[in-house]
């Protein structure tokens, strides 16, 4: 059974791409993907691959389920606010 993963995995990226017609259904097919090779190198005890796959697999469900945008939404927000800040103590320091 195990031998069958890295067959399964590659059939199902192939058969993924091919098939899919959007950036966001071809993210999903290259999570799918890396959950099993993850699978596999765990298995296998090949740690430096399965962090590897860990690693990706968990920045393209963030991507996927579009936590990033959320993330980076929060961010500019925070920077912003900042800056006016900033802006608004220099404004008043000069009066």
């Amino acid at each position: 059974v195990l031998g069958f993963v890295p067959i399964l995995a590659t059939a199902e990226y192939s058969i993924g791409t091919m098939i899919t017609k959007t950036a966001h259904q071809q993210k999903i097919i290259l999570f799918i993907n890396c959950v099993m090779w993850a699978m596999y190198d765990i298995l296998i005890k090949m740690w430096p691959a399965a962090i590897i796959d860990i690693i990706i697999s968990i920045t393209t469900f963030i991507h996927i389920t579009g936590l990033w945008q959320r993330i980076e939404g929060a961010f500019v927000t925070k920077c912003n606010y900042k800056k006016n800040k900033i802006k608004e103590a220099i404004y008043n320091e000069k009066i």
